[in-house]
């Protein structure tokens, strides 16, 4: 694996379902049994709010929660406003190479060095390398195609 590149490829597929249910029992095997969260199949899921984004609809607000899950070593981000599927397979940012997602998380990325609403996603890996994308948000992730996000890289030391 690069190690400029967060290892994710795999199914473009997901919905809630996908994205948050646990795995069959026996899908993958780390560590030995029931040793830590990888090897219990657990999904690990994280939310933030990302402000400044207007939903429509009851009720009005002035922020979208996204929350991101890393289901049996696969990466999601669960953008509400993108229609018809909700979750967004990570392995669509540019940089993905196949690694295995053992946490993930998301927060809004305050410092970012644009004016657009940002949302920065970092993910470590079964190898123990932690990533980090930063995705624009300003509207609905596209359910197709790359993601608004830089590509994956190094999180800096």
């Amino acid at each position: 694996m690069a190690s400029a590149t967060v290892g994710l490829s795999g199914s473009m597929a997901a919905d809630a379902a996908t994205a948050t249910t646990k795995a069959a029992p026996g899908d993958h095997k780390v560590n030995g049994p029931a040793q830590d969260r990888q090897t219990e199949n657990r999904p690990v899921l994280d939310s933030t709010l990302v402000r400044g984004l207007a939903v429509v609809g009851p009720p009005a607000t002035s922020g979208v929660v996204f929350t991101v899950s890393a289901n049996n070593g696969v990466p999601y981000v669960n953008d509400p406003r993108s229609t018809p599927t909700r979750w967004q397979n990570l392995r669509r940012v540019p940089g993905s190479q196949g690694a295995y997602v053992t946490n993930i998380t998301a927060t809004e990325d305050v410092g970012s060095t644009t004016t657009a609403p940002t949302l920065r996603i970092t993910a470590r890996t079964s190898d123990s390398n932690i990533f980090y994308t930063v995705c624009t948000v300003t509207s609905a992730l596209p359910t197709t195609g790359a993601l608004p996000c830089t590509t994956w890289a190094p999180l800096p030391s």
